[in-house]
């Protein structure tokens, strides 16, 4: 395998590894078996929401909304306008902007994490994270971190 590529699998990711993720030309490849976990949870999501239009059932965050939300369902032919509106309401930010390789680490992690299979993901999304941490930085991460909390 190309040395510029590292695999992520929701497991084993080191902080030698997330370094050599954040300088350019380092790409991410998931793992087959991360892959399959993704699919998985994917596949047991879509069968909720399935079963739940049968039931009844709510499922917070997938068709209700959220916090003082969460008593509403959503319409079917909403459900994806849902999900998308929760990203863009926490992609606000405030401060200074983080270095291009301080954000290249943060995507590398949030990877790794959904690498796990622990949530379900939309082919869009997975793919706006692949061609941020593969072609070129989109966008930008704020930070409001005091001094303080800088690891001692």
């Amino acid at each position: 395998m190309d040395s510029n590529v590292v695999v992520l699998d929701g497991e084993s990711l080191t902080t030698e590894i997330l370094y050599k993720l954040s300088r350019p030309g380092t790409k991410i490849k998931i793992s087959d078996d991360a892959w399959k976990r993704i699919e998985a949870s994917r596949t047991a999501v879509d069968k909720a929401v399935a079963e739940s239009e049968i039931t009844g059932v709510k499922i917070y965050g997938v068709t209700t909304g959220f916090g003082k939300n969460a008593p509403k369902q959503i319409a079917k032919q909403h459900l994806h306008l849902l999900q998308v509106s929760i990203i863009r309401s926490h992609a606000a930010g405030v401060g200074q902007p983080l270095s291009p390789e301080r954000t290249r680490m943060l995507m590398a992690v949030r990877i790794n994490v959904l690498s796990k299979g622990c949530r379900s993901l939309i082919t869009s999304h997975e793919l706006w994270m692949h061609c941020t941490m593969t072609d070129r930085l989109v966008g930008t991460v704020r930070c409001t971190c005091h001094t303080r909390m800088v690891a001692r």
